[in-house]
């Protein structure tokens, strides 16, 4: 990892640790590993909205829809009112589930 990347995986880290909403995934920390970066979030144990749909085979109701994207609104107004960032990857798969059927946006602001 170039110095760059790593200033910039630092500079994200603090954005995302200064993050503290219900609907939004935590993010725990990160540390080095035999020379790997790993980064640590909050568990969504029912995993993203994309895996619920791929193995339940099954549509939402209207009632389950509006659920799943009031919540992701307010994470959204979150980000955008409070920590003046803009989510730019919003899909099924950066909205998480966790085993108590809470919805949770996934901000994933580190490159691979």
């Amino acid at each position: 990892m170039v110095p760059e990347e790593l200033e910039e995986i630092l500079l994200e880290a603090s954005i995302l640790r200064a993050c503290a909403h219900p609907n939004i995934v935590a993010f725990l920390g990160m540390y080095t590993l035999e020379k790997r970066l790993w980064i640590c979030m909050e568990l969504c144990g029912a995993g993203a909205m994309d895996l619920v749909y791929r193995f339940t085979k099954n549509f939402l109701s209207e009632e389950q829809i509006a659920y799943v994207l009031y919540d992701t609104v307010k994470g959204l107004q979150y980000l955008h009112e409070t920590v003046g960032i803009i989510h730019r990857d919003i899909k099924s798969g950066n909205i998480m589930v966790t085993d108590e059927g809470e919805i949770k946006l996934g901000i994933y602001a580190f490159s691979p």
